[in-house]
């Protein structure tokens, strides 16, 4: 949807609302059952209770949005090279802990040297399950705070595009999420995902 054909744009989000008056007044009827007061209901006009909202596709907008796409390559290109690193030394030391297993196996090692060999071999397992582990802490760490960098430049773009263009209320559409189904007359996906791309550009234009 364009955005100029967003401006009316509305969603009541009161039908008939009905307000009870409890003071006394010319709307305040007396003689209800066992004397009791009663009140005549005034009916709110639906019009005066209007907001005006939108949605974005986050499946979309993951797919579209070039800084995503960048960052996930980034990320994609530095866990390969850890991954890479990590698989050379574990290779080293197979290779390494099949050497001294065949010495042991033809009796080339002395007593001692199988003892140092078993406990040596024993503690690179640690070291290397250990350096697994924090290695896979790395990663996620990464990627949440890449996450949260490009939720932050979502997030902002969305509050400016929304006080810009005089929304009361944008919310996600995602598959699978809470909302099931939504008119796509409140769709704008398309304007968002173009704006934050046009503000990416002209980032990496300053940053030159």
């Amino acid at each position: 949807m364009k955005m100029n054909q967003l401006k009316n744009v509305g969603l009541v989000l009161m039908g008939a609302l009905l307000v009870y008056t409890t003071a006394c007044g010319d709307k305040t009827k007396k003689g209800g059952k066992n004397g009791t007061d009663t009140t005549e209901p005034v009916v709110v006009d639906p019009k005066e209770n209007t907001m005006k909202i939108g949605y974005y596709n986050v499946d979309s907008l993951n797919e579209q949005y070039k800084l995503v796409k960048e960052v996930s390559d980034e990320i994609e290109g530095k866990i390969k090279k850890m991954s890479a690193n990590f698989d050379a030394e574990v290779k080293q030391f197979e290779k390494w802990a099949k050497d001294m297993s065949d010495k042991m196996e033809k009796g080339l090692l002395m007593s001692r040297e199988e003892k140092e060999f078993a406990d040596k071999y024993q503690k690179r397992q640690m070291e290397l399950a250990q350096k697994e582990q924090k290695l896979s802490a790395e990663i996620q760490q990464m990627q949440s705070e890449q996450f949260i960098k490009a939720t932050n430049r979502v997030n902002d773009f969305v509050e400016r595009y929304a006080k810009e263009n005089g929304f009361d209320m944008i919310f996600q559409y995602q598959i699978g999420g809470q909302i099931v189904y939504i008119n796509e007359a409140f769709d704008v996906t398309t304007d968002i995902i173009n704006g934050l791309n046009a503000d990416y550009d002209q980032l990496k234009k300053d940053l030159k």
